[in-house]
């Protein structure tokens, strides 16, 4: 099952779809949310006193679309971003093992899903959140996002590593 996964996200036309999918929603869909207010998930870390806030600053028509998203667009950047990235990191590999590499993307979709049903939950039960709910979101939002950035940097030095061995096999060509 993970080998498969890995298999068909690697593809290219996969891998372009889901990268044109994570930008359309991240660029476009987003930012145009009538929220009223900064994504609590967007942030790296928050505070309860920020969290309430924000939250306040939603308003009751924010609260319900934030939570809208949060359920079901939300869900599409999640998997949009874990078959990228986990394609990506399977294709740019360099041992025989592709699914190890798909690893640290399903572990910040996890992260990413669990994040999304506590906001679910606070933004429904707003005014009544409690602190001890919000500082579990706010550690889980930031494990999320820390994952990410090993995704990236991982991402981006199995690049520099495969264009270094394709630079050496092509060097080696031209020498012989």
């Amino acid at each position: 099952m993970r080998l498969q996964f890995c298999l068909t996200c690697r593809r290219t036309p996969v891998l372009l779809a889901a990268l044109a999918a994570m930008l359309t929603l991240l660029l476009a869909v987003y930012p145009a949310l009538p929220i009223g207010g900064e994504l609590l998930d967007a942030r790296f870390y928050y505070t309860y006193a920020e969290a309430v806030a924000l939250m306040e600053s939603y308003g009751s028509h924010g609260r319900v679309t934030y939570a809208l998203a949060s359920l079901f667009l939300d869900t599409l950047l999640v998997a949009a971003y874990t078959c990228f990235l986990a394609g990506l990191l399977c294709r740019l590999r360099p041992g025989r093992h592709p699914w190890w590499f798909a690893m640290p993307p399903l572990w910040a979709a996890g992260l990413d899903l669990c994040e999304n049903a506590q906001v679910i939950v606070m933004l429904i039960s707003f005014p009544g959140v409690s602190a001890a709910q919000t500082g579990l979101a706010a550690i889980t939002t930031c494990a999320k996002h820390i994952v990410l950035m090993v995704c990236l940097t991982g991402a981006a030095l199995l690049a520099c590593s495969a264009a270094l061995r394709s630079g050496a096999a092509w060097m080696r060509r031209g020498q012989q």
